[in-house]
Parts: structure tokens; sequence; C-alpha cells
């Protein structure tokens, strides 16, 4: 890091240590004054900061008649973390999954993303993601006061997740009862420089006012928020041990370096408005708009090897350590980008009607439109003066580390670079066009829609009918309608010579900058060729043309759902054996109907053919649920909960798209022939054998996720609001799981490449309804105010929490030993803090063990992936100007991936890294205002 930079490298979280350890000091100093009989100035405490929002989780946690969670701020812009992801992955149960170094989404009780469901202010909010799952980075921490998530439903709990629901809510001005006003900014700065043409500076920006008017009849919330944050990424990819030496050792078998540098750009807005006229009259309204832009470049290397000349010149444990192959190297340059604008509006009304029944009506529409250049892919070699691609003689070293390779050329040598097709990829048919061009790279862009539009009426009235003390009756209609398109592409030469493409294209000097590779390359050439692949297409050394590939098709699609949910729950207060019982009971009925629409296509080039494609259905389950609340002493609870509640099924699942082939060496086969095999095996058997027919695509049939649910769970509070104790076991049976099975489908209709089958009935391989299985675990926390147990340790305090999750699941179906996707066995965090006298300091440190995660595959389908373990360290530092002139005023430093973890994905047979990143650590240096 350049020593003229504001943030002096590797020292915040000793920082942090020194100021804890002072400012501990200072109380002990003056506790030893009190006790020598010094004179005593008594003031009032006000708990403010991270004190405060701890107070306030606690609270919430415990007044709460379900089981949940809580984050909290003691006003608008005073989260206790930068980004809401990380703030989650704090809490028991709950586990973090970074991308590009950053949490986006979450993962409750060892389930993924698909299993929980993020509201707004208790509304249901549309996803920028393929999916369901909420991307909590699209979300600023400094516009929210609150997070509450729901480990246990209630039958009024609308949009709720199997696994848990994730409810952001934004400050109430009338509820919040004063006027503020909030500034706040950070200067942040990347560790890692590692990209020329980006900096690795940034800023975050927001304001927010907070007021009332008209004798508290009207009130008002103004919030806007600004991030430009830079981030940066060292990736060394192995494609897998397979190569062998023909001693019984296996090798890498090529691999990939690169370089990363991106920015995220997120203009939030954030606006709500309550009026009150009377007593009886409730109105609110709240809006969230944001605009999210990222880009990204990453420069690096391909090396593509096992082509049988390997020299083997160290071995461990049937692993060659190190070696050389001759192989070919290529360059990639390659973009993405990623616009999303999003927008929610709610309006709700409360009237109380005279007979003591009180009508709310709310009305609400969540909107996003996203736009990815999922990757734009540029790829250059070295070329010798006939036009052929150069091989290399590539040395590589393997360990635990993961792999590292070496190169005896200059790949920085722009007078031998070309734009080319170094390892000829892509479909002959698709590419007859671009011949002999071929491929010299690949644009994929994806566009999506996700729109929700839900309205909800309810009638409430407090009642004493034995241990009943409040009836809420309910129906909720919610309509969402997704679009997925693909707008992929080809690149290839630009230039013709008489007509014909070129092979390969020299870049041009002006464009040409070098990119440092030497974290994963060693030897003297670990420089490469860096450039920008759309100065190259804006030059008119590339294009993008059309690619006509059946798969394609299969990722563009529209999924509708219609849900409509009606709900009765009573609310219990009363006692059992001299014990207090609070709680709910209630059930839920829900009803959906689901339809997706798309086009099948099968083939490539000129011999593509496609079909209109659709599909529907409709079903509906009841939801029972149980929460009840147990004092069995003064600030100690019981808690227990019995629930039936489901997930929705992943949208991209539910698409009644396909790419679909019929095989012409079939055209003989006769229904008879199918018949007689069915007799003798299996219907399905048959089909798969000797059927001209196979598709892969979704299933718009799928039925929701369903699971049973029981919790038990102990909490003790101690009197200082700041401290308690929690123990609590959960169990959860699926009743079914949906995984790719192969099922019986007509093709009646479809278009083929020139077969004429006899037979019309095949095999279509989708996703389905399968066996479930049980997922069970247990949580403990703790939250504890040092301070209550020695004055001299007032203003330390720890927050700590464990949770270990098993699961019976095979996510691929019995007998495929597959744990499911997202599970942690393990996860822990552990917070010290310190908070006096305006002074305060804070280290977490989480950790996840390994699991399986889902990434993007090269045609933007999810694949699952071994990612190992990960230990994060942030910390933080600050003072708050608690009188004078400068009273209202904060400075913070904060710390983001202390210890630069690395994420790193393992393959299963060896145990070494296929894939590792580092990120380098984020400092931020940030002063806020309030009056």
């Amino acid at each position: 890091m350049n020593p003229n930079h504001f943030f002096q490298p590797k020292k915040l979280a000793l920082s942090v240590s020194l100021a804890m350890g002072v400012a501990g000091t200072v109380a002990m100093a003056q506790d030893v004054e009190n006790a020598d009989g010094e004179e005593r100035i008594l003031e009032e405490v006000v708990v403010t900061g991270f004190r405060r929002s701890l107070t306030d989780s606690i609270e919430a946690k415990r007044s709460s008649s379900s089981v949940i969670e809580a984050i909290s701020a003691e006003e608008i812009g005073k989260l206790p973390d930068v980004s809401i992801a990380e703030s989650l992955g704090r809490l028991p149960g709950v586990a973090v999954a970074r991308l590009n170094g950053r949490g986006q989404v979450v993962n409750i009780r060892g389930l993924s993303p698909d299993f929980s469901t993020g509201l707004l202010n208790g509304r249901e909010q549309v996803s920028v993601g393929d999916n369901r799952g909420v991307e909590f980075d699209q979300y600023p921490s400094e516009l929210l006061s609150q997070v509450i998530v729901y480990k246990t439903p209630d039958a009024a709990l609308i949009g709720q997740g199997l696994s848990g629901t994730v409810d952001l809510r934004t400050v109430r001005p009338l509820e919040f009862g004063e006027r503020k006003i909030s500034l706040n900014a950070q200067l942040e700065e990347a560790e890692y420089d590692l990209v020329s043409t980006q900096d690795n500076r940034g800023h975050r920006y927001s304001a927010s006012y907070i007021d009332q008017f008209a004798d508290d009849t009207i009130g008002i919330v103004l919030g806007v928020a600004s991030i430009s944050s830079p981030n940066y990424g060292q990736n060394n990819n192995a494609w897998g041990y397979y190569a062998g030496d023909g001693n019984g050792n296996v090798a890498v078998g090529g691999g990939r370096v690169w370089a990363r540098a991106s920015d995220l750009e997120r203009d939030s807005f954030v606006a709500a408005i309550d009026f009150e006229p009377n007593d009886r009259l409730s109105i609110e309204f709240d809006a969230f708009v944001s605009s999210f832009e990222e880009s990204q470049i990453k420069h690096g290397l391909v090396m593509n090897l096992n082509n049988g000349t390997l020299v083997a010149t160290e071995t461990s444990n049937g692993v060659v350590t190190a070696g050389t192959q001759q192989g070919t190297i290529a360059t990639e340059n390659n973009v993405f980008l990623r616009d999303a604008d999003s927008e929610s509006f709610g309006i709700n009304v409360e009237y109380d009607m005279a007979n003591d029944w009180t009508l709310t009506l709310d009305l609400s529409r969540s909107k996003v439109e996203r736009s990815d250049t999922a990757e734009f892919e540029s790829n250059g070699a070295l070329m010798d003066g006939n036009g052929n691609v150069l091989t290399d003689t590539i040395g590589f070293r393997t360990g635990k580390e993961g792999s590292i390779f070496s190169t005896g050329r200059d790949y920085s040598d722009v007078n031998s670079f070309y734009l080319t097709s170094p390892f000829g990829w892509g479909d002959g048919n698709a590419l007859a066009p671009y011949q002999p061009a071929g491929q010299f790279g690949y644009n994929k862009v994806f566009d999506v829609n996700d729109e929700i539009n839900a309205f909800r009426a309810e009638l409430a009235k407090d009642i004493e009918f034995g241990p009943l003390s409040r009836v809420e009756v309910g129906v909720n209609r919610t309509e969402r309608d997704k679009d997925r398109v693909s707008n992929e592409g080809v690149i290839t030469s630009g230039v013709s010579e008489n007509g014909a493409l070129l092979a390969a294209v020299p870049l041009t000097a002006n464009l040409a900058g070098t990119a440092d590779m030497s974290f994963g390359m060693f030897g003297n050439n670990t420089q490469i060729m860096a450039y920008d692949p759309y100065a190259a297409l804006r030059a008119g050394l590339i294009q993008q043309g059309a690619y006509l590939y059946d798969d394609i098709f299969a990722k563009a699609w529209n999924v509708s759902e219609e849900v409509t949910t009606a709900y009765v729950k009573f609310d219990i207060d009363t006692e059992v054996a001299g014990i207090p019982v609070t709680g709910n009971i209630g059930v839920a009925y829900q009803s959906w109907d689901q339809s997706s629409n798309g086009t099948d296509a099968s083939g490539a080039g000129a011999n593509l053919v496609t079909y209109a494609s659709s599909d529907s259905d409709s079903d509906s389950e009841i939801l029972p649920s149980l929460n009840l609340a147990f004092e069995i002493a003064e600030n100690q609870l019981v808690r227990f909960a019995m629930a039936r509640n489901l997930a929705r099924p992943r949208m991209d699942e539910m698409k009644a798209v396909s790419y679909y082939s019929a095989d012409a060496t079939k055209d003989v086969i006769t229904q008879a022939d199918i018949d007689a095999l069915a007799a003798a095996t299996n219907e399905l058997n048959a089909y798969a054998t000797l059927s001209p027919w196979t598709r892969n695509g979704g299933n718009t049939k799928l039925k929701p996720w369903i699971a049973d649910n029981i919790d038990l769970s102990y909490e003790f509070y101690f009197d200082d609001a700041a401290s308690y104790l929690a123990a609590a076991v959960f169990y959860k049976d699926l009743k079914s799981y949906i995984y790719n099975q192969q099922a019986l489908y007509d093709f009646t209709g479809r278009p083929t490449n020139g077969a004429s089958p006899q037979v019309f009935v095949g095999i279509s391989n989708q996703p389905a309804n399968g066996e479930g299985g049980s997922i069970k675990g247990y949580e403990l926390a703790a939250s504890i105010s040092l301070g209550m147990i020695n004055e001299a340790l007032d203003g330390f305090g720890v927050v700590a929490n464990y949770s270990y999750n098993d699961s019976q699941v095979e996510a691929n179906g019995p007998g495929s030993n597959s744990p499911l996707p997202g599970l942690s066995e393990k996860v822990y965090s552990l917070t010290a803090y310190y908070e006096k006298n305006g002074f305060s300091a804070r280290i977490n440190q989480r950790y996840r063990d390994g699991y399986v995660g889902e990434i993007a595959g090269f045609g933007g389908a999810r694949t699952g992936t071994d990612v190992d373990e990960e230990t994060l360290v942030d910390a933080q530092i600050g003072y708050e100007f608690q009188s004078g002139m400068l009273n209202g005023l904060s400075v913070t430093l904060q710390g983001i991936n202390l210890t630069d973890e690395r994420q790193q994905r393992i393959d299963v047979g060896t145990g070494l890294p296929t894939e590792f990143q580092t990120f380098g650590s984020t400092y931020l240096l940030g002063v806020s205002y309030s009056l």
C-alpha cells in the first residue's frame, strides 16, 4: 500500500486493542478515586451507541411472541455495521456468504437463501438475483433502524420463509417522537491496488431528517445514502487434479490466474409519512428507491494443460506437487457490469371502528429492473509470424495453498500478441458464419424484471375469552411476475480481408497495458497483457455476433404466480399453574396459481429450431402455528413453538422452457418396442433407453418446500438490560426436497432437426419434488456487560454465539450423499467491545465451517462447489463528543477483513484448493453529526 494513503495497513486491530486497554485504565482509575473517598460527581447515565443498540435488540427479542433475533439502531443511520448482510452474520444461527469479498446473502439455520424471505417493513421484496433470495447489499444500513429475523412464524406473518424471515425496517417518525438530523461521511480505501485504471479509494455519504408537525399528527422521514466502494481480488483457479504422470499420481490439468478490480456505486433514498389526525385513524406511507451499479474488470491467464507431456519433479501423497507441461496459454480480459434499479412503495391504513374492531388495509409494490453483462470475455495469445498460437513450457507448484504457475514466454509483449481463438472453443454450427475467425470471446447479457404487487386486509380485536386476548383475521393477495431475458453473443474478429474475417487480429499499442500476476505466477514472466475489451470493441478490432445455440433459449423465461393467504391468529395471555404464558396460535390457508412461458429450442446455428412453450399449475396448503413463552421465573423465559411453513420453489426451476433433442438414429423405434421393454424392466427405463427424445429444462408444476418445525429455547435476562443468556434447539422435518430427476414428457408438436420419430414421449431431466429429510441443530448466545461483574470493567462487554446444524437431507436425492447447499455445521461470532464516556471500540471475529456454495457457471446456471471454512475479523474504534460545541459529532475508524481471509473452494478427491481468492482489507474513516 502507498505510505501516503490515509490508512496505515494492518494497524487497526492493534489500535482497537490499545483503545480498549487505555479506556479500561481510565475507568479503573475513576473507580480507585471513588474508593479513596474523593468527591463523586453523580450524573444521569444515558446509554447510547453500540450498547443502546444491544439493549434495544435484547428488548425486541424478549418481548416478541415468536423466536426472533434482532439488530437495532438507537437512531437512523447508526446500525452497528456498514453492511446489513455482515450485521446479520453476527446473529445466532445466521451465516454470511461472500461474493467478491463482501457479504451479500445469508444462510439461516444451515439453509440456502432460497429458503428465506426478505421483507421491508413487513412486505415481501423482489430480488435482484435470478430467484427469491434477497441480496442484502442492495439495502444501505444507514437508512434502516432495525432488522428482525423471525426463526418461527405466526399465522399473520406474510411472506414467511422456511428457514427464517428477515424484516428490514425503516424509522416510523411518529413513534420516534422527536426531531433528528443525521449526517454521515466515510472515506474508504481498499488495501489492494491491482488495476491502474480503477481507483482503490471510495466514499459513503448519508443524510437523514426526522420530524413531527401539527401537534404530532404528522411525521416525516427523509433519508439519502450514496456509496462508491472499490473492491479488489486476486484469484487462482485450478481446473481440477486429473492429469496423470503414469505412476498413479494426479496433477493439475489447467487453470487460471487473474487480478480483479471492481467498483460498486449505490444511491438510495427512503421516505416515510405518518398521519394520525385522531385516535382512530392512522395512515402510513413509505418509499424506498435504490440505484445500484457495479463494474468489474479482470485481467488474467488461462493455462490449458493435460496433453500428455507432464514431467513430474516432485510428488506427495498421490499428487504431483511440482512439474512442467507443454501447453497453450491465453489471456483473458473480461468485464462484468450490473445495473439494477429497485423501488418499493407501501401504504398502510388503520382505522378503529366503533365496535372495537380495528381494520387494517395495506397496499404495496416492489419492483426491480436489472441488466447484467455477466461476462464480456476477450481472449488473446502469443502467435508466430505464420499465424500459429505459440505453445509454452508451463511450470506449476501445487500445495495446500493451491497451484501457482510459471511460463517460458513474455505475455506482456504487444508485438507478438493477437486477439484470437486460442483453444477453438465454441460450437461449430453456431460459429459457421464467423469462420475462419471463430470465437475470440463471449458476451453474456441477462435482463431481469421482477415485480410484486400485494394487498392485505385485516380485522383485529382485543378479547377476553379464556387464555385468548386478541384475535386477528385477514387475507393477503400477492401477485408476482419475473422475466429473465438472455442476450448472449459470440465475440469474433472485427476486421476482415477480402470479405473474410481474420483468424487473428493484432492488439494496437495504444490499447495495451500490463497487469502483474506475481501473486499467482513464479519465475521471470509475471507481467501480462491487459486491456479494456470495450475499448477493443469500439476500435473495431472485435465485434459481437449472434450465437444461435439451444441452451441460450432455455435461459430466458417468464414465471408468474398469484398467492392468496387467509389467516386467523389468536394472541395468548394467561397463567398455567401460576406461570405467566404469552404467545399466539393460528392457522393460515395458502393457495396459489403459477404459470410460465418461454421458448424451447433444439440444435445450433442453421439447424436451430424453436417452439413456444408454456405450463401452469395450482394447489394449496394449510399452515398451522403455535408460539408459547413461559415466564418460569423473573427474567427467565422458556419458549416452545410448532409450525408448518413453506418456501416457494426457485423461480428459475419453475420455468417451462428447455433445450431438447430428437435422435434421428431412433426413428425406427415404435411404441410397441418401448412397451415390450417396459414390461421387462419399468416404464421410465424403457423410455430412457429407447425414446429418441430428451429434454433438459424446468418444471412449472413444482410444489413448495414444506416443513414441520419444532423449536425450544431458554432465555435468561439480566437486570442491566444489556446482558442475556440463551440456548435453543430446533428440528425441521422437510416433507420433500427439490432436486433433478427424470420424468416422462410429451414432445408432441416439437420440431426436429431432420428426425422423423414414431414415438412422441421421452425423458425430461428436470427439478422435481422428491424425498426430504430432517434438519436439526442448537444455538447458544450470550451478551454480557462486564460492568455488572466488577465496576472496574464498566463499559466492557462481550457478545458471543455458537450454532450447530445437522442435516439428513440428501440434496441430489436418496443415495447421493450430497450435503445441503449453504449448510455449515459450525458457525460462531465473538465480539468484544468497550463503550464509555464517548469512547468506543469493538473487534469481531466470525467463523463458518466449510459448506457447499452455489456459483454461476459459464452458462449462468448455478453450480455447487465445496467452499472451505473461513474466519473473518473486523474492528472499529471511535469517539463521540457528548458536550460543548461539538456535541453530537462522532469520529470512527473501521477495518474489514483485517486478516485478509481467503475464500477457497476444495477438490473433494485431493483436498486441495481448486480456487482461492484473496480480497485484502478495507478501511473506513468516518465522521457523523446528529442534532
